[in-house]
């Protein structure tokens, strides 16, 4: 990570340059086909959008207040818990509302994504068995 964080700008960067090229070169095409995800494009792109992430934070992300620390708290619920709300949400927005601009059907998600998260969050690890079989936490 320390080595990460002194090339922080050059793993940025080529995040950035890798992201255009990916979308530019697949715009258009349906993001989780095959076509689109098994090529070395992608996997470039993902790799260096990763360090880039990890060493931006690393050099700028250190940043303690009320809402980071309760998030500190939170995250490996909100991680754990995030992947179905969001499916289930996508899935009954495009039966019932299949016209819906994406725009809104990406808001909707992401607000259900965090919500429901929270909420699953907030109930497994109030039931000691559940607790400790999904969440890994021990009290």
């Amino acid at each position: 990570m320390d080595k990460l964080e002194k090339n922080w700008y050059i793993f940025s960067l080529l995040a950035v340059v890798f992201c255009i090229a990916f979308v530019v070169c697949n715009w258009g095409k349906s993001y989780p086909d095959h076509e689109v995800l098994d090529t070395v494009l992608c996997n470039v792109y993902a790799w260096f959008g990763t360090l880039g992430i990890l060493a931006f934070m690393k050099k700028w992300g250190e940043v303690e207040n009320a809402f980071s620390a309760w998030m500190s708290k939170k995250s490996w619920g909100l991680y754990i818990f995030h992947y179905l709300p969001i499916a289930v949400s996508a899935w009954y927005l495009k039966l019932y509302v299949p016209h819906m601009p994406a725009l809104i059907v990406y808001i909707l998600v992401t607000i259900s994504g965090f919500a429901g998260a929270f909420l699953l969050n907030e109930l497994v690890s109030r039931i000691p068995f559940l607790r400790w079989c999904v969440l890994g936490i021990k009290k």
